[in-house]
């Protein structure tokens, strides 16, 4: 008898961020928020809008990038993966681009395409480019979820005064 086997693969990292007595206050930064910015009019709602997270999204098949500016200690980048995607490259605060991969044998959505985190204060820049090796291959973004840290000790101080 033949069966039909799926995995799927779920990697769960822990990262510390801030002291143990602070707070961390997420957002999340939907791909239609001002914050990205789409360089050039190649991007576009992708066929398949419907499954991203709030119905929208941004996609291209081009060699193109978007840029994320966000205040925060971390950041984590949410899109999709597919047999459609491909590579993409990002950079984060103008340091070294890396090179990751979007490609997978069946469409995934809500996929973390990039995280960092212990970025420090302060705003960053975020930005992601679609590399296709080959044409066609394209590159979906969803939405950022972006955390900083509410110190206990600073609501200690503000309270007490």
């Amino acid at each position: 008898m033949l069966y039909d086997v799926h995995f799927v693969l779920q990697i769960v990292w822990q990262s510390n961020v801030g002291n143990d007595d602070d707070q961390l206050i997420t957002e999340t930064i939907d791909d239609l928020d001002p914050r990205f910015q789409y360089q050039d009019l190649l991007w576009a709602s992708p066929s398949d809008v419907n499954v991203y997270s709030n119905g929208t999204g941004h996609y291209t098949e081009e060699q193109t990038s978007a840029t994320l500016t966000f205040t925060g200690e971390m950041v984590t980048l949410f899109g999709k993966t597919g047999a459609s995607n491909g590579p993409y490259t990002v950079q984060l605060d103008g340091g070294q681009t890396n090179v990751y991969n979007a490609t997978a044998n069946l469409s995934y959505y809500g996929i973390t395409l990039f995280h960092a985190d212990n970025l420090g204060s302060g705003q960053h820049q975020l930005t992601i480019t679609n590399t296709p090796s080959i044409n066609g291959q394209g590159l979906g973004i969803d939405y950022a979820m972006v955390s900083n840290l509410l110190s206990a000790s600073t609501t200690t101080n503000s309270t007490s005064r």
